[in-house]
């Protein structure tokens, strides 16, 4: 089910021409995937080569722009009908637990959901050229997710420590 922005409760499939603007697609999902991603990244980052993939114009993002079928976006929304709207994390690499990267994006989801974040503005264009937001190595990506309690509070304290 795909939520309007302004009213969580209205059913965009039901209300909107098929024609609709991809402008803000479910943008509360988006926006609050992009906050939390960067303390979750070990998660998706779960050894050193990990890290390898994550250059400029390298086609792995290194932030967590969203775009418009923006393939240069840690966060694509692919183009399609309405129904068939979904947002596309391109964050996890080919080497990531994949049940460790949905829980990654679920509980950034559940956070930004809870505290209400909006959403900011799509990018158009190469999200290159906007600022790193992920962690450059394992190191970093250690320290922000030991650092975030939030996260730790919504996994567990029993699950961090055997994670780490």
């Amino acid at each position: 089910r795909v939520t309007n922005w302004s009213d969580p409760n209205a059913n965009i499939e039901k209300s909107a021409p098929s024609t609709m603007s991809m402008r803000n697609p479910s943008g509360v999902s988006v926006k609050r995937t992009c906050w939390s991603s960067p303390l979750v990244a070990l998660l998706a980052f779960i050894c050193f080569n990990s890290f390898r993939r994550m250059r400029p114009d390298h086609s792995a993002p290194i932030n967590l722009q969203w775009g418009y079928d923006n393939r240069s976006c840690g966060l694509r929304v692919p183009i399609t009908d309405l129904p068939n709207t979904r947002i596309e994390n391109r964050v996890p690499g080919a080497d990531s637990n994949p049940y460790l990267a949905i829980a990654a994006s679920l509980v950034c989801g559940y956070i930004g959901v809870r505290d209400g974040i909006k959403p900011e503005a799509m990018v158009e264009g190469n999200a290159y050229r906007h600022a790193r937001t992920l962690p450059r190595n394992l190191d970093e990506a250690l320290f922000r997710f030991t650092q975030c309690s939030e996260v730790i509070e919504i996994l567990g304290e029993d699950f961090v420590r055997a994670f780490i």
